[in-house]
């Protein structure tokens, strides 16, 4: 798994349209290009309970956004507990 870097909310690269937000997050963690963060993106939203059909549609079109640079956003739900 490529590494996780951490961006705070006053670092450069951190997105200006985000950081604008009302309560925008004081921290991201991204894995992969952070150069990317100021582009497009799909953001996917998961289920607690997803289906066979769920994983192999989120896989394909993640796989799709990767394969044309275009940033996938996530968030993992047990990372703020």
């Amino acid at each position: 798994m490529r590494e996780m870097q951490e961006i705070n909310i006053n670092d450069e690269i951190f997105p200006e349209k985000l950081r604008k937000i009302k309560n925008p997050p004081a921290k991201l963690y991204v894995i992969g290009n952070v150069e990317l963060l100021g582009k497009p993106s799909l953001a996917i939203v998961g289920t607690r309970h997803i289906t066979e059909y769920g994983v192999k549609n989120c896989e394909y079109f993640a796989q799709k956004m990767v394969e044309e640079n275009i940033p996938v956003v996530s968030r993992h739900g047990d990372w703020d507990r």
